[in-house]
């Protein structure tokens, strides 16, 4: 548990991937899920209230995030002296393969 603490640390730092909100594990299932956690707006607690009004102005306090869209330009060689060409593999809806049965949140590659 503690080295998926610190990948989601470095994942958050280095700003790179998705940073999980939640760590959880279903050994059933051997699946790890993934959900948002909210504080409860109904809370009752006053030191509860208190620190959703401070995250809040924290919040608020914060300069917004630019998201800059990068255009990717087409890479053209030149050359292929292998003979290299990209192929679509995807054999659609009729496959010859039996398809498996998977447990929910599970896919194959």
């Amino acid at each position: 548990v503690a080295g998926f603490l610190v990948q989601n640390t470095l994942k958050y730092l280095l700003k790179f991937g998705q940073v999980s909100k939640y760590l959880g594990y279903n050994a059933m299932l051997d699946f790890f899920p993934t959900m948002n956690m909210k504080p409860n707006t109904s809370c009752d607690e006053y030191h509860c209230r208190v620190k959703q009004e401070e995250y809040a102005k924290e919040l608020a306090a914060r300069p917004q995030e630019v998201v800059e869209e990068v255009v990717e330009e087409e890479v053209v060689h030149e050359d292929n002296e292998w003979g290299i060409s990209l192929v679509d593999e995807d054999p659609g809806e009729a496959s010859s393969q039996p398809q498996q049965q998977l447990a929910e949140g599970i896919t194959t590659a």
